[in-house]
This record gives C-alpha cells, structure tokens and sequence, in this order.
C-alpha cells in the first residue's frame, strides 16, 4: 500500500470517529459511556498508526482562515474572494502531513468569525 491509500484510510477512518462522536448523545445514556470508550481507543489506535509513519493529520476547526493554510474552502465563493475575518468553522477532512509536506489537502467549510479571533 503506498501513502497515499494509507492517507486516504486514515482520513475516512478520521472520519468515522468523528461521526460516532457526534452520534454518542442521541444514544440511551447507559449506552454512551461504552461507546465514547471505543471512540476514544479507535482515536488512540489511529494516532498512533499515523506515528509510526509519520503521519499526521490536521484538523483546523475554529482557526482563522489563511489562504497558505493546506486546505480547500468547500463554500470559499460565499466570500468572493475576501478572506477578511474568515475562520473555519469545520474541518470536513483533515490535510494529511508528512512532516512539514502536504499529502493531501484538507476540506473545510468557512464562516465570518469575531473580530478579535486568536487563531489557536
């Protein structure tokens, strides 16, 4: 298997982890602690997986928008063309980085942030 498919997986993989962690309070609360333990063991399993290749991948929720960032805007022509205040709002897939290169790109979905935003 080569990186790319590697990177791939784990972004589908990411993926599924964050659907079930979304999911865990519409289940009955004797259920959700269970759950959130396998979620957080499949999330453990996968970083590490990811480190032994020197992968990683990254989420940008709730970070002011740059256009240098390793990511694709899914609703960028909504702004047309001004970044001016932008942040993301949500991380659809994560960039898949090999050290500092981009394997792929991360898709995420923007929105006008406060003022005064930090960018964690």
């Amino acid at each position: 298997m080569n990186i790319d498919h590697f990177a791939l997986m784990a972004i589908e993989f990411w993926k599924l982890i964050r659907s079930y962690e979304r999911s865990l309070s519409l289940l009955p609360p004797e259920h959700q602690a269970k759950i959130q333990a396998q979620v957080r063991y499949s999330a453990r399993r996968l970083e590490t997986l990811l480190d032994d290749t020197d992968i990683r991948l990254v989420s940008f929720d709730g970070r002011v928008f740059e256009p240098n960032l390793p990511i694709t805007a899914v609703n960028a022509e909504d702004f047309d063309n001004n970044t001016d205040n932008l942040v993301v709002d949500q991380t659809i897939e994560p960039a898949v980085m090999n050290n500092s290169t981009v394997i792929i790109m991360g898709k995420v979905v923007l929105a006008i942030g406060e003022e005064n935003v930090s960018g964690n």
